[in-house]
């Protein structure tokens, strides 16, 4: 019995696909990558010489991607062109291997040419594709008895022309966007898009400790897979740099970049991520840079909340995730982009490549910003005791009254119990490197403000404040009372080391007189 594919599997391939049409961007980048790589294999390209091309022309509505790959040989671009969800290349090497990302432009576009250039050819191929007509046909209501392969053939047809032997290229023309679709004629947002899915380098102008993060891949054996993409005659980079907006509109920056690893129990390397350390002041507020990113080949897998459920179950820990920088490259060839992008398909690979990050996410990252928060709490409590310690310094170099002196006394006993609460002694293999580095600096800051408080208790009780407390218990409240403003008296009248000493000796007669003695 013969099987019948229907002509409504085609919008399901294109515009029933994606969520995001900004996709088919990624789609076409990624088949022009593989067929630069096959270039440089090939020896038909100088590596580092790749180019792709992309160009908006928003009076025609037209969008074209052009590279210096292979191109497709011409006796080949009806297979490898009119195949659908069928591929020559193999899943474990390439990016595209579905055969239908190519497909991904119809819904959005009045025709679609794909023109190609295979070296060693007198010919260029120029495959076409009438995406209004097919728009037409895949109505229920029009020619419903239509099959797959009827509509297709209606709609697409081949010609050649010619073209000097030595060019090769694959361009990609997308004409007539249609209206729904007219944010892929937006440049600024699309190059923020290309800027964050492409294989593209990092800019290292706007943050020069990026090119560690390439030193660190070559390291152990990877070369960073980088193509030279240009938008509208702009070369696209990665949009990581160092300042960025996080928290309650607070400024954060990236002190340093930190790194984290995994082997398969072959000894293979499994996966490599990076993140930046930073304040954690917040969720950041940039779209374009939070979140640590799955890259695979260098292209993007998903979007900054991809990674969340690798962060916990809880929502408080999965938006941590949004709190960070970075990226993970996964190199494990079993871990399969899923036909959308937005993630891997749920198979072994991807349960073993879960279960071995979640250990440095779940356990390392999703805590540091709780860490952070208790940290930058610390660091104000520094801040405060040190302006409060100056007050008072600067009060008593000034003269103290006893009501002076018994309301900075409250204020030391607060600044003792304020200095308490800052706990920096926990267990190490808790501790981030840099919360270790913060923590010992909080520390040594602590530890300067008792030195300073110990100076205050003694300045006091050489200003009076405590020289009453010597008297004997047998004197009573209202003598003491009476000394106290004898004290507070002569601090006022006698300049201080004349105040001192006066106290001092009547402090003295008085200890040695005994009340109970006399009577």
């Amino acid at each position: 019995m013969a099987i019948v594919v229907g002509k409504n599997v085609l919008e399901s391939l294109t515009t029933g696909m994606y969520k995001d049409n900004r996709i088919i961007y990624r789609e076409y980048i990624q088949n022009s990558s593989d067929a630069i790589d096959k270039a440089y294999e090939f020896g038909i390209l100088e590596k580092g010489k790749s180019c792709i091309d992309i160009k908006v022309d928003n009076s025609s509505r037209k969008v074209t991607i052009k590279d210096n790959g292979t191109g497709v040989q011409a006796g080949r671009v009806y297979k490898v062109l009119g195949d659908i969800g069928k591929s020559e290349k193999d899943f474990k090497d390439q990016r595209g291997f579905r055969g239908i990302g190519r497909l991904g432009g119809l819904g959005y576009c009045d025709e679609l040419k794909f023109i190609t250039s295979y070296k060693g050819e007198e010919n260029k191929t120029i495959a076409t594709w009438d995406c209004k007509c097919l728009r037409y046909l895949l109505q229920p209501d029009v020619e419903p008895d239509k099959d797959l392969i009827q509509v297709v053939d209606e709609v697409s047809s081949i010609i050649q022309e010619p073209e000097p032997i030595d060019t090769h290229y694959f361009e990609v023309q997308l004409i007539g966007i249609v209206k729904g679709s007219s944010n892929l004629l937006d440049i600024n947002e699309i190059k923020d898009y290309l800027s964050q899915v492409a294989p593209v380098p990092f800019n290292y102008q706007q943050f020069t400790n990026l090119k560690i993060i390439n030193e660190y891949l070559e390291e152990h054996g990877v070369t960073p897979e980088e193509y030279n993409i240009y938008f509208e005659n702009e070369p696209i980079y990665k949009p990581y740099r160092r300042k960025f907006l996080a928290g309650n509109k607070e400024k954060d920056f990236i002190e340093k970049i930190d790194f984290f690893k995994g082997y398969k129990e072959n000894g293979q390397l499994h996966y490599i991520g990076w993140y930046g350390i930073s304040e954690l002041s917040g969720s950041i507020k940039d779209n374009n840079v939070s979140g640590i990113r799955v890259r695979k080949k260098n292209i993007l897998i998903g979007d900054n909340y991809t990674l969340d459920p690798f962060f916990g179950n809880n929502p408080t820990y999965r938006r941590f995730n949004r709190w960070f920088v970075g990226e993970l490259y996964v190199f494990d060839e079993n871990l399969i982009p899923n036909a959308r992008r937005d993630d891997f398909e749920e198979n072994d690979a991807y349960f073993q490549l879960k279960e071995s990050v979640e250990k440095f996410t779940r356990e390392v990252l999703a805590k540091m910003p709780h860490e952070a928060s208790k940290d930058r709490g610390y660091r104000k409590t520094i801040e405060r005791s040190q302006t409060t310690i100056a007050l008072i310094e600067s009060e008593i170099d000034k003269g103290l009254t006893n009501s002076s002196k018994e309301k900075i006394n409250k204020k030391i006993v607060q600044l003792d119990q304020d200095l308490k609460r800052i706990v920096t002694k926990s267990p190490q293999n808790t501790r981030s490197a840099q919360r270790e580095n913060n923590l010992k600096k909080i520390e040594v800051q602590k530890e300067e403000l008792k030195v300073k408080l110990e100076n205050l208790k003694s300045n006091l009780e050489a200003n009076g404040e405590y020289k009453v407390n010597r008297l004997p218990s047998s004197y009573s409240k209202e003598v003491r009372k009476v000394v106290r403003e004898i004290f507070e008296v002569i601090d006022i009248v006698l300049p201080s080391g004349q105040a001192m000493e006066l106290q001092e000796k009547i402090l003295s007669r008085l200890e040695d007189k005994n009340p109970k003695e006399k009577d």
